[in-house]
């Protein structure tokens, strides 16, 4: 029978498994209380890093900043005065003054002024009893004079070419007009002149008071390539719809309001100046068109709603029209022929 090999051992034998080197437990079998502790302070120092990153500056940092946007206003820094329409009151008045003061010069017939002229004014006074030569004007004959050699022939042509209203002081009212005045025979000769014309407490008729000359500073009214170079400012679609999509569908809606808006208002400014053009029915169409197209984005719910709401505004027949009669009429105006029309 073998015999039986003993081993002896120095140490007390220990049953429990080797302890690791960063275990949760101890040599003893407890929780390592340390290591958890370090870990758990480890872990938000982690979280606290991340937080830090996304967001560098804390509680000063802003919200992103939304795009703004504001229509340009082509009215915004413009200089003028109102233009008076042809046939508003005082424009026919006027007329009917001019035309009996050249009629004066070939009768001499003074009295005949009293129904056109204010009888208390300079400028009957003037054509009363005339007036001697100056450095700046030549001399006025008296009606006495004229009544004894009237000029010959026909009376001369006067022809307002514009009016403006340049102020009121009680009953005197200031048109800032453009005069040419032909007589048969000789070329035209163009003024301009600050008319006064007096309206009667209890009358509805205009008389033509004073005149003098109009200031080279003076602020005039818009003439038609004024007019046309206005419009012109006026952003064009494909800027507007760039600037519209960096914006949210709240703030797209106000600005396109906004835009239209801008748009109503210098049409309306410039309608008069297009009178006397070449297309004088074509900007009452243009203005009906935006103040439609406002009511419409009144109207509707959604931007999508607008958008088919508007389709048959903008391609209507007598718009089209009317865009085609104002391009062709400033092609035809030398001092602007070269301008586009924006804003439709």
């Amino acid at each position: 029978m073998p015999e039986v090999m003993s081993i002896e051992v120095d140490e007390e034998f220990d049953p429990r498994p080797p302890a690791q080197p960063f275990g949760m437990r101890g040599p003893d079998g407890n929780l390592n209380i340390g290591l958890i502790a370090g870990i758990a302070v480890a872990v938000i120092l982690v979280i606290a890093l991340v937080v830090v990153i996304a967001n560098p500056f804390g509680s000063d940092a802003k919200p992103p900043v939304e795009a703004a946007f504001s229509p340009v206003d082509p009215l915004k820094d413009i200089k003028t005065i109102p233009l008076y329409a042809p046939d508003d009151d005082i424009v026919l008045d006027l007329q009917a003054s001019l035309d009996s003061w050249s009629k004066f010069y070939t009768e001499g017939k003074i009295e005949k002024l009293q129904n056109t002229f204010d009888v208390a004014g300079k400028q009957y006074a003037q054509l009363l009893n005339g007036s001697p030569a100056t450095a700046s004007s030549s001399a006025v004959p008296s009606a006495a004079e004229i009544l004894a050699s009237p000029d010959p022939g026909l009376p001369a042509k006067v022809e307002i070419n514009s009016a403006s209203n340049a102020g009121k002081q009680g009953t005197l009212y200031t048109v800032r007009a453009d005069i040419t005045w032909t007589k048969p025979g000789t070329d035209p000769i163009n003024y301009k002149w600050d008319v006064v014309m007096k309206k009667g407490a209890n009358s509805s008729v205009y008389l033509l008071s004073t005149i003098k000359t109009t200031s080279d500073e003076a602020i005039n009214a818009l003439s038609f390539c004024d007019a046309v170079k206005t419009v012109a400012k006026l952003q064009d679609d494909t800027e507007l719809e760039a600037a519209f999509k960096k914006l949210t569908l709240d703030k797209r809606r106000e600005a396109i309001k906004a835009s239209y808006e801008v748009r109503l208002k210098v049409w309306k400014f410039v309608e008069t100046a297009f009178d006397e053009s070449k297309a004088p029915d074509a900007v009452p169409v243009i203005v009906e068109q935006y103040d439609a197209t406002l009511k419409a984005l009144d109207k509707s719910k959604t931007l999508a709603e607008f958008s088919e709401l508007v389709k048959p505004i903008f391609e209507d027949e007598a718009t089209l029209e009317a865009y085609g009669a104002l391009e062709d009429a400033v092609a035809a105006e030398s001092g602007c022929s070269d301008v586009v029309i924006t804003g439709r």
